[in-house]
C-alpha cells in the first residue's frame, strides 16, 4: 500500500477494509502475488473475486481522494490483468466520508473506470461500494 499517510495509518486502512469483508462472510488473503506485482488482499464469496488496492488519506476531501483513487485504480488494473480470474477492486479510506464525496466517486468511476469495483471506506462508518456483489457493503 502506498499511501499518502503513515505506514502505521495504511495498514490500519488495510486491516479495517480486510475486517469489514471477513464480517460480511468474504474470505480474504493479505498480499496475494500479481504476477510481478503484489496486491493489498485478494478477496473471494462464491464466484465472485476481486483483487483489492487500498489507498489511505486522512482528509475526505473530493480534490485529494480522485487523484489517489485513480493511481489506485490504474494499478490494481495491472495487477488483475496478472491474474485473470479476479477483477479489479480500488478503494481508499479517509477519516471522514461524506455524501457529496461518494457522488463524486461514484460519477467519476462510472465514467472513467466502469470495469472497475470501487470502495470508499471511512473512519466514521460510513462506506460505499460499486461493483457486482459489493451493494450490501454500503453504509451511509
Amino acid at each position: 500500500m502506498n499511501s499518502n499517510v503513515s505506514s502505521a495509518a495504511g495498514k490500519h486502512a488495510e486491516d479495517h477494509v480486510a475486517q469489514l469483508f471477513q464480517v460480511h462472510g468474504w474470505a480474504v488473503q493479505r498480499e496475494p502475488a500479481a504476477g510481478p506485482y503484489q496486491a493489498d488482499l485478494l478477496v473471494k464469496k462464491g464466484r465472485e473475486a476481486y483483487l483489492v488496492e487500498i489507498k489511505a488519506l486522512v482528509e475526505g476531501r473530493p480534490d485529494r481522494v480522485i487523484p489517489l483513487l485513480s493511481k489506485a485504480i490504474l494499478q490494481v488494473q495491472a495487477y488483475a490483468r496478472e491474474i485473470g480470474k479476479a477483477r479489479p477492486m480500488a478503494v481508499v479510506y479517509v477519516g471522514n466520508a461524506s455524501s457529496s464525496l461518494f457522488k463524486q466517486v461514484e460519477a467519476f468511476s462510472k465514467k472513467f473506470a466502469p470495469d472497475v469495483a470501487v470502495g470508499v471506506v471511512s473512519d466514521n462508518g460510513a462506506r460505499r461500494f460499486w461493483g457486482k456483489g459489493l451493494e450490501v457493503l454500503s453504509v451511509e
